[in-house]
């Protein structure tokens, strides 16, 4: 069976209908501080498998689990709420494209919403509902995520991340300064803003001496470090033979393709080695590469940004980055072969939701719809799914021991965590 990885390379992108706003709402949108002598904003986040979860209230709902992805351009409500009910004042069914091989989605496209993040007021947004669940993120992630927000964040404020204390700091563009700190210890790069979406280009060696320069997406939705689209360039190729694996599910359906590994990727002064790296098929992502800013070639996620102090500046059209703690942290993708769901969002029960064929865990035994009873001799009370996911791309050669119950039978497995072949 091939390995199942939904949100850990969550992409989606949307082509809205010509006219699609105007046609429904002479109300323009607007964002701002509620304090408008407000310049700056500290936001916390929960950073779970390298996605920030932030907090937002809906049209005076309670507050909302919603993922900020800069690789997002539009507002998507992807599961409604089980404790409260959202009132939307205008909707009407349309369609939209993402990645994956399947047909257009089609949602509710609502208008004349009002977000509520923190002290920050939206109004008059547009925002996508979807019927059913498509990724079931909460499952994946272990906590309620209700949606994705990303360009009314980004294309309205200067956002520094601080990944490593988890906050989000927010400044009015209009009264922002550059200080001396920034120029000394930060660098700069140019971006490109399309679409409401960012785009940077950067040197990377793929193997040995083919350095090429790479148009590439800053997807903060994205929890892997690097995707590549093959046929993009001469360079970037879809390897015959391997195993074909599930990389993750976009608004139409699979994403499939091959991993990984390229010798470098420099960000200025900065240079990030052995970095792990996603070809997803041509099928899964024509959309992508049809309907995006020409010339792109991947998209780089949160695995790399989570390295840095990141300041995004649309307005400017330029990111600043200052290496953390992070940066020396080795790349590694699931080295067990499984990957993990719970059924019942914050209880401590976990289990396998797919396994990939000869990996670690396949071979010592473990099934899809195992569910695991401890890790190590240490009971999953102590765990959260996040916890567990970390573990599973730990070390190479770390030794892990797992109880399972399999149709009211406890077995206990062996097996080493690797590096897929």
């Amino acid at each position: 069976m091939k390995q199942k990885k939904i949100i850990f390379s969550l992409i989606i992108i949307f082509i809205a209908q010509q006219n699609l706003y105007s046609q429904f709402s002479n109300m323009l949108p607007s964002v701002a501080f509620e304090d408008t002598m407000q310049h700056h904003l500290i936001l916390p986040f929960e950073l779970v498998s390298n996605m920030m979860i932030i907090k937002m209230e809906i049209n005076g709902s309670k507050p909302l689990n919603f993922i900020l992805d800069s690789g997002c351009r539009q507002t998507i409500l992807t599961q409604i709420p089980t404790f409260d009910s959202i009132g939307f004042n205008k909707a009407r069914k349309t369609t939209i494209k993402g990645l994956g091989e399947g047909s257009d989605l089609t949602v509710w496209h609502t208008y004349q919403n009002t977000y509520m993040i923190n002290n920050i007021i939206c109004k008059n947004q547009h925002l996508f509902v979807l019927e059913e669940d498509k990724f079931n993120l909460s499952e994946q992630m272990g906590i309620e995520i209700n949606g994705i927000i990303g360009g009314v964040i980004f294309e309205n404020f200067i956002i520094k991340i601080d990944y490593i204390n988890s906050r989000i700091i927010l400044y009015n563009p209009k009264t922002f300064k550059y200080k001396r700190r920034h120029r000394k210890h930060w660098i700069t790069l140019p971006l490109t803003i399309f679409d409401s979406k960012p785009y940077i280009t950067v040197p990377l060696t793929i193997q040995g001496d083919s350095t090429i320069m790479a148009n590439l997406l800053i997807d903060s939705g994205a929890s892997d470090a690097l995707w590549l689209f093959p046929g993009t360039n001469d360079t970037i190729v879809y390897k015959e033979g391997g195993t074909e694996l599930f990389l993750g599910q976009g608004l139409n359906g699979s994403i499939y393709g091959k991993q990984s590994v390229i010798d470098e990727i420099c960000f200025g002064k900065y240079i990030l080695q052995d970095v792990t790296v996603s070809y997803p098929d041509t099928v899964s992502v024509n959309q992508s590469i049809t309907m995006d800013i020409s010339g792109r070639n991947g998209s780089i996620g949160a695995e790399i940004l989570r390295r840095f102090d990141v300041i995004l500046d649309y307005s400017n059209k330029k990111i600043l980055l200052k290496k953390n703690s992070n940066f020396g942290d080795k790349f590694y993708f699931n080295l067990s072969g499984i990957e993990i769901e719970t059924p019942f969002i914050g209880l401590p029960i976990y289990r396998i939701s797919q396994i990939r064929t000869n990996s670690p865990a396949d071979l010592a035994g473990l099934k899809c719809g195992d569910q695991i009873i401890s890790i190590n001799n240490m009971d999953l009370v102590t765990y959260t799914l996040n916890d567990i996911v970390i573990l599973m791309r730990s070390k190479e050669n770390r030794k892990i021991k797992m109880k399972v119950k399999r149709d009211n039978t406890e077995i206990t497995v062996k097996f080493r965590l690797k590096k897929m072949e």
